[in-house]
């Protein structure tokens, strides 16, 4: 081994350890960045479901204001009486 080649050795238990250590640290990243992707995913449906909410609701804020000037315009002129 390199490790006892070089003078320096680790006990079967430190090197236990390190290697549970690593792999704690790889399973952490391994889900926060799953979780970001998640996130990311989920923000991107609500904001598209927002932006069709707002579309809606244009389209009905639209279709009363024109409802809304034509009925104005009738009670106006002189025919509709």
């Amino acid at each position: 081994m390199a490790a006892s080649e070089s003078g320096v050795g680790f006990s079967g238990h430190t090197l236990d350890k390190a290697t549970k250590a690593k792999v704690t640290l790889e399973n952490y990243y391994s889900n926060l960045i799953a979780q970001h992707i998640d996130r990311k995913k989920r923000f991107v449906i609500l904001l598209k479901t927002f932006v069709t909410w707002v579309e809606i609701t244009l389209q009905r804020f639209s279709f009363r204001n024109a409802a809304y000037f034509v009925l104005a315009d009738l009670k106006r002129s002189p025919s509709f009486l």
